[in-house]
């Protein structure tokens, strides 16, 4: 099944179960898969796919709004997530316990040895950063 279909068929899903953090019903969880559907698009435009990654980490996962979505859409994939809130760590164990989320600080390094991930994303995280900071982190992500 491609990633569109599971994209709705996922939609559907969770409609039936509205997220906690969902004021309007289905709205945000929208948003939310389109926002995945877009960067799925840009990475087929480079020869990536998420489903085809074993190994993804989101930098910045917030309280994991796109990273448990991952789940479904990457099955075969290891899926990792990290965020300098605690609180945003810990709701993302309970939220998604088959994936991995660590706390970062807010400079770089990050817990994870060199090249463990094939995809490394990010949404919204930069726009946070002061410019140094944000070349730091972009040389460390790199790595890992």
């Amino acid at each position: 099944m491609g990633i569109g279909r599971k994209l709705i068929s996922l939609s559907r899903t969770v409609s039936q179960r509205l997220l906690p953090d969902d004021h309007v019903p289905g709205v945000r969880l929208r948003y939310t898969l389109n926002q995945l559907q877009k960067m799925e698009f840009a990475l087929r435009g480079v020869g990536r796919s998420f489903q085809a990654g074993s190994s993804i980490l989101e930098f910045g996962c917030g309280f994991g709004r796109l990273t448990r979505h991952l789940v479904a859409l990457a099955p075969a994939a290891a899926i990792a997530g990290c965020d300098v809130l605690g609180r945003c760590v810990e709701t993302c164990r309970r939220r998604c316990p088959s994936a991995t989320f660590v706390r970062n600080e807010w400079r770089p390094p990050l817990p994870f040895e060199d090249g463990r991930f094939d995809l490394v994303f990010s949404y919204s995280v930069f726009t946070h950063l002061s410019e140094p900071n944000h070349r730091n982190w972009l040389k460390k992500l790199a790595r890992v």
